[in-house]
């Protein structure tokens, strides 16, 4: 519930959420695939909603997404899908700003993000080049006016850059079990916006933000900023989810 939140689809209870689906998929677009087809509301601030439904027309899964201006260009490395309990959900293993596709470190660094439409671009060829739009839903949020306070608020054991991009969800793989759409984000704030979710009403927070690798849109419920202000030209500081697709 909380990546729906911070794309304004806020819900309390069962009710509300059977409520909101009903609106989104009565307007929906359908989107077919093999393994039945994907519903896409999609709403005038740029907010989604990706509902799945099997080939026995029952609603099995729902993905938010948020439709920006961030753009990265990646190297397709792999699938990760694992033995999903929804086939419908799914992620690639890519590089950012890949230069050598053939080489063992193709790119700037690694990571996985999910797709809200994964089974209509997974049987794509790979390895393979393509440009994506990345939605980051913020788990944790940190917000700096400046390169100095932000980097005076680093630990000293590990200084990270005002630009720079840690793939936490890796390390899962390294434990063994299958990696994560997950990054530990900081960059430089380029726009900064409160939007409203047009069918809720609601409120969210939206930031393009420049990282090392491209642009990304970062969202999240107001709440999450606990009085923080945001600054164009300042730092931000994230855990969050990624969600993308191709542009």
């Amino acid at each position: 519930m909380s990546h729906l939140s911070s794309v304004g689809f806020h819900v309390e209870s069962e009710d509300e959420l059977n409520d909101l689906l009903e609106q989104a998929y009565s307007v929906g677009k359908s989107v077919n695939a093999e393994e039945g087809l994907y519903v896409q509301f999609s709403d005038p601030s740029g907010s989604e909603l990706w509902m799945q439904v099997n080939t026995n027309s029952e609603l099995v899964g729902l993905n938010p997404h948020f439709a920006g201006k961030g753009r990265m260009t990646v190297g397709l490395v792999r699938l990760v899908d694992g033995e999903q309990e929804d086939p419908m959900d799914g992620a690639f293993y890519a590089w950012a700003n890949p230069s050598d596709m053939e080489a063992e470190e193709p790119g700037d660094f690694p990571f996985v993000f999910d797709l809200p439409n994964f089974c209509t671009v997974k049987n794509m060829a790979l390895p393979s080049i393509k440009e994506v739009q990345i939605s980051a839903f913020a788990q944790q949020l940190d917000c700096f006016e400046s390169d100095e306070e932000f980097l005076a608020a680093q630990p000293e054991e590990m200084r990270l850059a005002p630009e720079s991009f840690l793939p936490v969800g890796l390390y899962e793989e390294e434990d063994g079990d299958m990696p994560l759409s997950y990054g530990l984000i900081n960059g430089h704030v380029l726009e900064v916006a409160k939007i409203k979710n047009e069918l809720t009403g609601q409120l969210f927070q939206w930031m393009l933000i420049k990282t090392i690798g491209g642009t990304i849109d970062l969202v999240c419920k107001l709440d999450l900023l606990d009085g923080q202000t945001i600054k164009k030209g300042g730092v931000v500081n994230t855990i969050a989810w990624l969600s993308g697709r191709f542009v």
